[in-house]
């Protein structure tokens, strides 16, 4: 799971850009952007590919933009490794 959180934010659209490891990950995997827990937005991410993901923002009553993305596919390496990992957040850009 991995939070983005935009304090003093007046809507706007927030880009990801995502992407995947083809050494983990053989087949493709969901992204899913929600804002107060319900789904906004969702993208498809293939192993060899770095889509980007766009989110509406709209403040909450603390004039604070959430979002949530969350992973459908975890992925352990192995050989030692046992983290739990899913799709790469590339970069985040904000734009009013």
């Amino acid at each position: 799971m991995v939070t983005y959180r935009r304090a003093r934010c007046s809507r706007g659209t927030l880009s990801v850009r995502l992407g995947s490891d083809e050494h983990l990950f053989e087949s493709a995997q969901t992204v899913t952007a929600r804002v107060g827990g319900r789904v906004v937005r969702s993208a498809r991410v293939e192993p060899a590919e770095q889509p980007t993901l766009v989110v509406p923002l709209h403040p909450d009553a603390r004039g604070n933009c959430t979002v949530t993305f969350t992973a459908a596919k975890l992925r352990t390496p192995g050989h030692g490794d046992t983290r739990r990992l899913g799709a790469h957040y590339y970069s985040f850009d904000y734009r009013r």
